[in-house]
């Protein structure tokens, strides 16, 4: 089994789980990470309506923001009552286990009304020894390792280690898990419900313990807390109406920074914070200047909205740690789209197509499309374009291309399915593909919708990451 395989095991989550993360924007990239999840189980309601509509007592109104570590910050009014399904979060900071086969990190844990949260990253350090070929393998290796292993049942078997959480005494092994990763390394979020009388007894009280692949954490938690101004969770800037916020933390000579947004502008979403590229040295990270040198962020996947800096080799005093400042080269949005290109197959396989199109934030301009004729995209379809963003400081990054659909009454394949896929070079000249499996005949097609755009915004945020900050993490 290679690594793509695992990846997309990992992608299959529990269906309640995909349907709940529709309804809410997280302003997360969307890899399957802890983060999303758990905001889902975090929405924000506004329950009650803020007295008074005359614009002097509007203009009064004291904003107030509500931030839940791991999750994300709600701005509100004073005047109004906000409610979220998460109560309690975790009080201090991640902490880290290992008997020397395992790593486990435990991130984060929420209370939530009627259910419990907890986040973890568990590492596999003995499977560096192993060459693993298939679930079978990879589950025998678990076991021999002293492992408990559980099959979280995707479209084919898909083993994980199992963890258990203890709360008030009770056990509770049978958990509902999300997240991903690799062979070696997951980040996984589990929950268990039906634990509303039990919350409203003991509220922030509520004993919690995780265990898994044998190594054992107590959780401790904290109320969710508000904040008169956003600088008070952590150094915050705004620029092109997306308000960022840093919470830096350190641990030794280790920077670790999470990323916070509140999207006052058109954009559909915040996407992260991580322009990527073929060549790495070509990405441009989050970085500091330390002594004239630019040091590029770590960051152990995902996206871009947590990372670290390794500075253990400048020697940095506490002062030059307060004076250091974070850079934010680029800043990744995405806007919904659902633009229909309609095009016409004929009978000597040209097509006319429409020159160009218009997304939300730039023109389509398309060079050509023409029947497939790479091998596997049979009765597919190929579009060269070249996109030019309407702002000087954006430029696209990349498009989802919908169901390619078909003319009413066209013969069809029994099976129903369909792929896209898109590349572009440097020079902006953009190849895209797609197909639709049901097409026996490319010249059955009508149209191809771009569902949405990611676009890069090259603004460069700075946050001074020194001062007086709160301590959010107990």
């Amino acid at each position: 089994m290679n690594k793509e395989d695992f990846y997309d095991e990992l992608g299959k989550i529990d269906q309640e789980y995909i349907e709940e993360a529709d309804i809410v924007r997280t302003g997360r990239k969307p890899v399957f990470t802890g983060k999303k999840w758990i905001a889902v189980a975090a929405a924000f309601v506004i329950l009650v309506t803020a007295a008074g509509n005359s614009e002097a007592v509007q203009a009064a109104i004291k904003k107030i923001f509500t931030f839940i570590p791991g999750v994300g910050i709600e701005e509100s009014e004073e005047g109004r009552v906000v409610s979220s399904d998460t109560l309690f979060s975790m009080d201090g900071d991640p902490i880290t286990k290992s008997n020397g086969k395992v790593t486990v990190t435990l991130i984060n844990a929420y209370i939530n009304r009627d259910s419990v949260d907890v986040e973890y990253k568990i590492t596999f350090d003995f499977l560096n020894d192993y060459n693993i070929d298939g679930w079978q393998e990879y589950k025998t290796a678990l076991e021999e390792n002293g492992i408990e292993v559980i099959d979280r049942k995707g479209f084919q078997p898909f083993y994980d280690a199992k963890a258990v959480l203890a709360i008030d005494g009770e056990i509770y092994d049978d958990l509902r898990y999300s997240g991903g990763g690799g062979t070696n390394e997951r980040r996984n979020v589990v929950r268990t419900d039906g634990l509303a009388e039990k919350i409203n007894e003991l509220g922030e009280n509520l004993p919690v313990s995780l265990s898994v692949a044998g190594l054992d954490f107590d959780i401790k938690f904290k109320p969710i807390e508000t904040y008169d101004t956003i600088d008070e969770i952590g150094p915050s800037m705004e620029l092109n109406g997306i308000s960022i916020t840093a919470v830096p933390r350190w641990d030794g000579d280790t920077l670790y920074v999470d990323l916070y947004d509140l999207n006052y502008s058109e954009f559909s979403q915040v996407f992260g914070y991580i322009e990527y590229s073929g060549i790495e040295e070509e990405q441009k990270m989050p970085y500091l200047i330390i002594d004239g040198n630019k040091i590029d962020a770590d960051y152990d996947g995902g996206d871009g909205t947590e990372f670290y800096f390794d500075l253990s080799a400048y020697g940095l005093t506490d002062d030059e740690k307060a004076a250091l400042e974070l850079h934010l080269p680029v800043i990744v949005v995405r806007n919904d789209e659902n633009v229909v290109i309609p095009f016409n197959v004929n009978d000597d396989g040209s097509v006319e197509y429409p020159h160009k199109v218009s997304l939300s934030c730039c023109d389509i301009f398309i060079m050509d499309m023409r029947p497939s004729d790479m091998e596997g995209w049979e009765n597919g379809m190929e579009m060269d374009f070249t996109a030019m963003t309407k702002q000087d400081n954006m430029k696209l990054d990349s498009i989802g291309l919908g169901y390619a659909k078909l003319e009413e009454g066209a013969k069809r394949n029994l099976f129903e399915s369909g792929g896209s896929s898109w590349s572009h070079s440097e020079n902006g000249f953009w190849e895209t593909g797609f197909v639709n499996d049901r097409a026996l005949d490319v010249r059955d097609y009508v149209s191809i919708t771009i569902t949405d755009a990611e676009y890069i915004i090259e603004d460069e945020y700075v946050l001074p990451l020194g001062g007086e900050q709160t301590d959010l993490n107990g």
